[in-house]
């Protein structure tokens, strides 16, 4: 996993470890809620996923949230 991730390349600026925390954890929900409905429309949110942290990623960066979550 680590080689593929380094021939991706970097990710976008801006990503933090808490950003890949939290999506790996609402990734690993996603997969348990349609795994038996729906077993594979948990891809989609990973591919979409991993397209918004593509370094080349076209799009503007949201606004970074404030330490402690803000809201």
């Amino acid at each position: 996993m680590r080689a593929r991730a380094r021939a991706a390349g970097p990710p976008r600026p801006g990503v933090t470890t808490d950003d890949l925390l939290l999506l790996l954890l609402s990734l690993g929900h996603a997969v348990q809620i349609t795994g038996e409905c729906r077993p594979r429309v948990w891809n989609r949110l990973l591919r979409i996923s991993l397209d918004g942290l593509r370094a080349d990623h076209c799009g503007p960066r949201p606004n970074q949230v404030p330490a402690g979550g803000g809201t």
